[in-house]
Formats: structure tokens, C-alpha cells, sequence
């Protein structure tokens, strides 16, 4: 299976002082002196994603890549080159490393292990500031832009969501919670999606086939289609059910595009189908009665979360049979999702 290499659309910039402090003549000499020479060819990985202890590197000469790895393709998040310093705050912390990096071509560089990386800024004071700060603000300008960041998606008072939280921050693991039962359903539902449509691992592919020439109604499928996989075949039925919220931001974003849209739901009807939207739902007035009979569907999807709020009769799980033509459906009150 060939994996698809992607360019960021935020890139860091080499000039930022901050991110990429340069280094005089003098401090690459002393440097020299405490690290160990080493030379990477084009490809070699310098240090993995998830490496503890990840080396400190003081780059001489060539340029290297930094990758956020995901199953399917490889997401090009920055690169650095001769003069500058590469490492991550893990080497201090013990938290796994972030991104991936690769020697782009041919790089030399000083090599710091963590034992010889601590006893040389403990003799050098005024370095270790600098190192410390550079480490830090590229571990948040990489979490901020949810490189490396695990989502988690789950009701906060879910035991096991809670279990599997504590369990990934107690290895140190960067973790983004969302809370689907902290606030209103709808409003937790909308967040939710908001939140995947800012992460670049599902827009950036979009992107970058749009800058190839794909149409933009293409792209945005290719990319939604092969995230919304993920979700489809989770051995969890909670994670299953969220590919509907995925196929809903699909149709949402497709709309905008071509500016098409549903018709309104007439008063009292019976919503079928083998799924709806959590959209669909929150654009449907309700006040008149109504309900929802789905051949599929899941009891743990937002809809069914939005229904129980809102006291919306719902049938999940009806099966294919359910669907024939002239089928006579009641919504039964009493029996809801």
C-alpha cells in the first residue's frame, strides 16, 4: 500500500528567530567540542515519531523534514537547515517525539545523546535558555495545529473515555478531549465538527490535490472518503458511529460548494433511510411531533444522543427488509433510541 505525502499548508518559517534561533561560528565550535560528529544520508531517519529520549542534533550542513506519520500518508509539517538546532522537549520530559525527522539530503551533524545534552547546558546556562525555549514553542506550535495530537471522542462521564484519557496522559501522550455531553447536544455536535474541519490532516490532502489541479468538489471527497474509513471499520461501535458526523461534514462542505441543500422535512414525518445527519436533525422542526426509522443507524451516534435530548421518537437497526415499497411506519413514543 503506497502512502501519500502531503505539504502542510501552515509551514513554519526558517526566519523566525524563535523556532530557529541561529548559531554563530563560536557556539557551533564549542559545540563541536562536547557532541559527537555524525552524517545522514538522504532518507536516514534522525529520530522516530514516538522516540523517547529523542538525540539533540546541531545541524553543520544539509536540511532535514519533519513528518506527522498517519496510517495512509505522511503529512509534511516543517523542515530545518545549517545552522540551527533540532531536538524535541521529549528529550526533557520524557513525552515521545512528535513528528518524524528525515534527512532531506546529505546532513552532518553534532549529536547530543540526553545524559551528554544535560551536562552540557548545566555548564552552559546561557544555551540552555535558548534551547529550552526553542523546544517548547515548537512542541506548541506543532500540538496547536494538532500534530501528534491523539483525539479522543467521548461523553466526559464515560468511565472508559475517562480510562482511556488517563491512561494516554500518564504515558505522556498529547491528548484533545471532545466532550460530546459537556454542553448543549447540538452545540457539542457542531464544536466537534468545527474541530475536524481546523485539523490538517483531514484538510490538507484537499488542499494540495486542489494545487495539483483536482476540482475542489473532487478533492474534498478523496480526502473525506479516506478518513471516514477509519472511523467505518473501528472495532468500537461508538467510534463506528461517528463516520456518520464524517459523511454529515462531507455533505455539508459538498453544499457550500455547489450551493445545493435539502428540502425542509414537512410537519410530522417519519424520517427513513439507513442514517441521517446530526444536521439534518437540528434543521428539522420537531414541534409538530415526527420521528426517525433507520435500516441501520447506531444508538450511540449524535442523532440518537440529539433525539433522546429533544424527545424524538427513533428506530435504529430496522434492517434492509423494513425498506420495501408501501411499508407502513409508526413512530412509537415510548420506545425511543
Amino acid at each position: 500500500m503506497s502512502t501519500l505525502t502531503i505539504r502542510a499548508e501552515n509551514f513554519p518559517d526558517l526566519n523566525d528567530e524563535v523556532l530557529y534561533p541561529r548559531l554563530s561560528e563560536a557556539k557551533l565550535e564549542r559545540l563541536a567540542e562536547k557532541g559527537t560528529r555524525r552524517t545522514f544520508e538522504e532518507g536516514d531517519v534522525l529520530y522516530a515519531a514516538g522516540e523517547r529520549d529523542a538525540p539533540f542534533f546541531v545541524i553543520e550542513r544539509g536540511r532535514v523534514n519533519l513528518f506527522d506519520r498517519k496510517p495512509g500518508k505522511d503529512v509534511w509539517i516543517a523542515e530545518a537547515d545549517s545552522g540551527t538546532f533540532l531536538g524535541d522537549i521529549a528529550t526533557f520530559t520524557g513525552e515521545p517525539a512528535v513528528a518524524e525527522c528525515v534527512a532531506a539530503e546529505r546532513t552532518d551533524v553534532i549529536a547530543f545523546d540526553r545524559g551528554s545534552l544535560r551536562a552540557m547546558l548545566a555548564a552552559w546556562p546561557e544555551f540552555g535558555e535558548i534551547v529550552l525555549r526553542t523546544l517548547t514553542a515548537r512542541r506548541a506550535w506543532q500540538e496547536g495545529r494538532g500534530y501528534g495530537v491523539l483525539r479522543l471522542i467521548g461523553p466526559r462521564g464515560s468511565r472508559r473515555a475517562f480510562e482511556v484519557r488517563d491512561l494516554l496522559e500518564r504515558n505522556l501522550l498529547p491528548v484533545r478531549w471532545y466532550d460530546i455531553d459537556a454542553d448543549e447536544e447540538s452545540a457539542a455536535m457542531l464544536e466537534f465538527q468545527l474541530a475536524m474541519l481546523e485539523d490538517e490532516a483531514l484538510t490538507a490532502p484537499a488542499y494540495a490535490a486542489i494545487a495539483e489541479g483536482m476540482s475542489a468538489y473532487d478533492a474534498w471527497v478523496d480526502a473525506i472518503d479516506a478518513e471516514t474509513v477509519g472511523y467505518e471499520v473501528a472495532d468500537d461501535e461508538y467510534f463506528r458511529a461517528r463516520a456518520a458526523d464524517m459523511k454529515d461534514i462531507r455533505t455539508q462542505v459538498l453544499n457550500a460548494l455547489t450551493d445545493n441543500g435539502e428540502e425542509a422535512v414537512p410537519p410530522g414525518a417519519i424520517l427513513f433511510g439507513a442514517d441521517i445527519a446530526p444536521t439534518r436533525f437540528m434543521e428539522t422542526d420537531w414541534s409538530h411531533g415526527g420521528g426517525i426509522a433507520l435500516t441501520s443507524g447506531s444508538a450511540a451516534s449524535h442523532v440518537a444522543m440529539l433525539a433522546r435530548a429533544h424527545g424524538v421518537p427513533m428506530v435504529v437497526g430496522l434492517g434492509v427488509a423494513a425498506g420495501a415499497e408501501g411499508t407502513v411506519l409508526l413512530a412509537d413514543e415510548r420506545s425511543r433510541a
